[in-house]
């Protein structure tokens, strides 16, 4: 389960607080999931294992908005492997691809409820890059807007 306030969320935008004077002065927003643009993104995890040895991600992301409610998720992730074992350089190549699809189910002022499945396979270059199996899971998420913060404040869960 992960929780993200105000930015982080990979599938949703972040919402924009607009304010104006006097009586207009209550800040206005926009869905707080509103899957409006397509873009690509590049994330970094760097884990330190407890038995010895590192292996950092390096995963290119691809979100494409088919709509204002259906968004596509393609990631690619390479893999460095370097285990602390005397004689192994580690390795490197292609993790597992993941496939996702998020659609909001319900939304109304201030909030949205988004659901949806992903698929990882079984890709990886070799086989130590990869989880050795192929998952499919579903996954739900809520959001809730929180403009005297100027936040957005997501809630996830998934099951892989």
């Amino acid at each position: 389960m992960v929780l993200a306030a105000g930015f982080g969320c990979p599938d949703c935008a972040v919402a924009q607080v607009e304010t104006a004077s006097g009586a207009d002065a209550a800040p206005k927003s926009t869905p707080p999931v509103d899957f409006r643009t397509s873009r690509v993104e590049i994330r970094n995890e760097y884990q330190d294992l407890q038995g010895g040895g590192t292996i950092d991600y390096l995963v290119p992301r691809f979100d494409f908005s088919v709509g204002p409610d259906l968004s596509l998720r393609v990631e690619t992730p390479i893999v460095f492997s370097h285990p602390d074992k005397p004689g192994n350089d580690g390795e490197s190549g292609l993790g597992d691809l993941l496939f996702r699809g998020s659609y909001r189910i319900a939304h109304g002022m201030g909030y949205a409820i988004v659901a949806g499945g992903e698929v990882i396979l079984n890709s990886a270059s070799k086989d130590s890059l990869g989880m050795g199996n192929s998952v499919v899971a579903p996954l739900v998420f809520a959001s809730i807007d929180v403009p005297q913060c100027n936040s957005v404040v997501f809630r996830f869960c998934s099951t892989p």
